[in-house]
């Protein structure tokens, strides 16, 4: 890679200084040093620059595409900066403040990022369920969930009614026998009544007109709605609206998420915090003024 990154420099800096030889008529005008790939000005471009700019394994005519690519962009860039320095007055030019606000913010961002990697994120159940507890605010649904079970299904299905009485039903034996008449005649089905699911992700299947019936669905309502060719049947275990607090079941991913970002925001704050408290006590810094 080395070699390949070499002879890419060597071609693009010999066609780069033929064309400074060509276009330099004046004698005093400055000339590109030895070891140089290209010049703007004062400012020169050296091999060291470009250390690391062509991949490994990268073929001979892509690496001196590379280099002529990256060299003469660097041309363009410096052509600016001599531009700024031309044209814009020394206020305009002095981005001292600005570069130090910038790299404080950048250490910062960086020692923050450092310190909440290097916190505890072990937990128990228990503490997952206190923070979800103590944080219904956090958990606000921002969409209807659903508990409970729904079958689409022909109006010419058989034995509808019994249907209509298995699909609430507790017993084992008689969930798997709905499951086979389900696989034989339903257009759709959702048997899992144990996990909380979206609602519209339940009812997505069902038509417009019995959409507009699921808004005030309750625990242990059972609804049965027909149109011209379709049955559909819900019977609810459990309902919650948008802007009522999230089942614990359902948020539990969510849950973890946050409780570990507390985790990493409580160990920043506890580190800040401490060695605030030692720079008082060996009073390294001090109010002035307040």
């Amino acid at each position: 890679m080395a070699k390949r990154l070499k002879s890419a420099i060597f071609i693009v800096s010999a066609a780069l200084a033929l064309l400074l030889m060509i276009s330099c008529s004046s004698k005093t005008e400055k000339k590109i040093s030895k070891d140089a790939i290209a010049r703007a000005g004062d400012r020169e471009l050296y091999p060291i620059d470009l250390e690391g700019l062509v991949p490994e394994g990268t073929n001979p005519e892509d690496s001196v595409e590379i280099v002529r690519q990256f060299t003469g962009n660097w041309l363009r860039e410096e052509l600016l900066l001599q531009q700024a320095n031309d044209l814009l007055n020394d206020e305009e030019q002095s981005i001292e403040k600005e570069v130090a606000w910038y790299k404080r913010q950048l250490l910062l961002k960086k020692i923050e990022e450092k310190l909440k990697s290097e916190a505890d994120t072990n937990y128990t159940q228990a503490e997952l369920d206190s923070f979800f507890r103590a944080n219904p605010s956090l958990f606000s649904l921002t969409e209807p969930v659903f508990k409970g079970r729904f079958l689409v299904l022909p109006v010419t299905a058989p034995r509808l009614n019994w249907t209509e009485k298995v699909i609430r039903s507790r017993n084992k034996r008689e969930i798997e026998q709905l499951n086979d008449y389900c696989l034989r005649f339903a257009r759709h089905t959702h048997l899992n009544d144990s996990a909380w699911f979206s609602a519209e992700s339940v009812f997505k299947n069902g038509s417009e007109s019995f959409k507009s019936k699921i808004n005030n669905l309750a625990p242990g309502q059972l609804i049965k709605y027909i149109d011209s060719s379709t049955v559909y049947m819900v019977w609810v275990a459990g309902f919650r609206r948008i802007g009522e607090t999230a089942p614990f079941d359902y948020a539990q991913w969510n849950t973890r998420k946050l409780l570990l970002l507390h985790k990493q925001n409580q160990h920043l704050y506890q580190t800040q915090e401490a060695l605030y408290q030692k720079a008082l006590k060996n009073k390294s810094i001090e109010t002035i003024n307040p």
